[in-house]
Parts: C-alpha cells; structure tokens; sequence
C-alpha cells in the first residue's frame, strides 16, 4: 500500500489516541485510529465519519459561541460544568506568554487537561498536545481544579475565575460544612 501524504498546507500530528491534521488557516480535524485504520471504510459511511469528527473536535456546551477572545475563564467554566464526560477533564488556570518577542509578559489564562493527554483551548477551539501547548505558549499552569471543585468554586464566588487563595479557602470551608451538615 502506497504512503498516504497530506498536501503542503496541511500537517499531521499523531498522538497516542488520535492524528491531529492542522490547516494552514489553523482548523483542526481529529481522528480516532478506529476510524482512520477501518478496514472496510466504505462501510463506514460519510454521514456517520461526519458525526465522527463533531464528536471528537467539537465541545458541545461551546458549539454556538463566535466571540471567544478575552473570554478564557468563562469559556474553560463553562465546558468543565455543562460538557458531557467533564467529570475526567481538569481545569487548569495559569500564565501564558502571548506574544512571540515579549517572552517575559505573561497573562492570565486558562485552558482545560483533557483525559487522553491532549489540551483543549477553548478561545482557539483547538486542541494539542500538552507538551506542544505549553511550549508554544510558554504556559505555566498555577492551580488545576476537577469537575466538582469548579462546580464548588463557581458556586461560591459566582464567577468564572480566577480564583484567588481567599476564594478557594471560602470554597472549601463552604463545602467541609456542607459535608458536615449533610453527615448530621
């Protein structure tokens, strides 16, 4: 069999549970191995390769927001608390240097840990690996929260983040005196 290869606008990133391929305009598609190494993929059908794809690029609680700048904590809350399967993703609020030539000008940002090693940015609706998303950025992750520590958290301060270090105390006395409560 022949080696498949991409045009050059395109570039390929395998993974340990997918390929990422990248546009030159920065969409993203990502397949699964099964789909890509199916042995009869006539079978597969391209309505179903379609929902496929939706599935494994696109985050479903973020499937109608357009303006996605400057909207970082609100973006990242909002797949951790309404996005099926968030339960296994963590929350990871940090510093990220955006621009190129000011390596030491860093600014708050945050970005979700998926479960398979990959990194989903939701103001760039795309996703890398950890090691290629923290080089490219220059990031570096201060505090990573689970599922029902943003829920918590949310539900404390009413916001979306960031969170400081009175916050979370309030946070967990709230949620020790919940359990409590919840024990009597």
């Amino acid at each position: 069999m022949p080696q498949r290869r991409f045009p050059p606008p395109w570039s390929v990133e395998k993974q340990s549970a997918c390929f990422t391929v990248r546009t030159t305009h920065r969409k993203t598609v990502r397949l699964s191995a099964t789909v890509i190494n199916a042995p009869h993929r006539s079978k597969i059908g391209s309505t179903k390769l379609r929902k496929h794809r939706q599935r494994t690029v696109d985050m479903k609680s973020l499937a109608k927001i357009r303006k996605r700048k400057h909207r970082c904590y609100e973006l990242a809350a909002t797949v951790m608390l309404f996005e099926p399967g968030a339960d296994r993703f963590t929350l990871v609020h940090g510093r990220i240097s955006p621009v190129q030539d000011r390596p030491g000008w860093r600014i708050g940002h945050a970005w979700i840990e998926l479960n398979n090693g990959c990194i989903y940015d939701a103001v760039e609706d795309s996703y890398e690996s950890a090691e290629r998303y923290m080089a490219r950025k220059r990031a570096i992750a201060e505090q990573r929260y689970s599922h029902l520590e943003v829920i918590n958290m949310t539900n404390v301060t009413r916001n979306y983040g960031p969170w400081f270090d009175e916050e979370r105390a309030a946070a967990t006395a709230g949620a020790a005196a919940k359990a409590a409560s919840a024990w009597s």
